[in-house]
């Protein structure tokens, strides 16, 4: 599939005029809780021309595109540009810190990586981070998990969204995209292994299989999801962030572009 991907960037490339500059894996396939048939969820930075950064209109600083590969799974490419996954991060959003922790990397300009993981860490915002992944948590939990036989995929991502949130609090620092490593947070035994049973049940079936509703495994969800909720309020806010590194980050890419 790595193929597949490659030369759907290299399509990219050729008919947007762009320079991709990071492409990585998400989703299920990337933090390890995938079935055989799961989707591929593709995320890239992309850069153009300097000409393209020199004008005063508003410019599609996005690119979303699909295909499948022969097996009938979809994959799904979306990539930022330069200057708008700059902006993300200054605003700490989670999944430009996703996209950079991400173990299956597709291809990637090692400067410009080496340079933005250096600076990347700075923005992390803790507060709104375990906010962030607290409230997946909770809505499908609520919403999905509340079910007689709710989606096993649904479990495991507010499983794992509970986890990063766990990890934030607890080591206040990003969180590893990879489920296993998150799951060295959790400190009772039987959900360790609940959780680890789920985990080898959904990469030995269907992506869209369901399983029976898990009473202890809800309570647990619910006891952890208000414990951290309570600990939000104790996060220091740092909503004044400098600016200037991303900026000259961004000079430094356009300039070579």
């Amino acid at each position: 599939m790595e193929n597949l991907v490659l030369a759907e960037l290299a399509n990219l490339t050729e008919e947007r005029q762009i320079r991709v500059l990071y492409a990585c894996e998400l989703g299920a396939r990337a933090w390890g809780a995938s079935s055989k048939d799961t989707d591929f969820e593709v995320r890239f930075i992309y850069l153009h021309s300097t000409n393209w950064y020199l004008s005063i209109q508003d410019r599609k600083d996005t690119i979303e595109t699909f295909t499948h590969t022969p097996n009938g799974e979809e994959i799904e490419l979306i990539g930022w540009d330069i200057r708008k996954m700059l902006n993300l991060i200054a605003k700490s959003y989670p999944l430009a810190f996703e996209c950079l922790q991400s173990p299956m990397i597709y291809t990637r300009e090692t400067d410009f990586v080496i340079d933005i993981n250096k600076l990347a860490p700075q923005y992390f915002n803790l507060r709104h981070s375990l906010s962030h992944y607290l409230g997946i948590a909770r809505s499908i939990l609520q919403q999905d998990l509340k079910a007689t036989h709710p989606l096993l995929r649904k479990y495991l991502y507010a499983i794992r969204s509970l986890l990063a949130a766990i990890w934030i609090a607890e080591k206040q620092t990003i969180p590893p995209l990879e489920i296993e490593k998150l799951c060295y947070v959790i400190q009772e035994a039987d959900i360790l292994n609940l959780v680890r049973q789920l985990l080898a049940q959904k990469r030995n079936g269907q992506d869209n299989q369901t399983i029976e509703k898990n009473p202890e495994l809800n309570a647990y969800l619910e006891k952890q999801i208000v414990a951290y909720e309570a600990f939000v309020p104790s996060l220091v806010r740092t909503d004044n962030v400098q600016i200037e590194p991303l900026n000259e980050l961004f000079r430094k890419v356009i300039h070579n572009a």
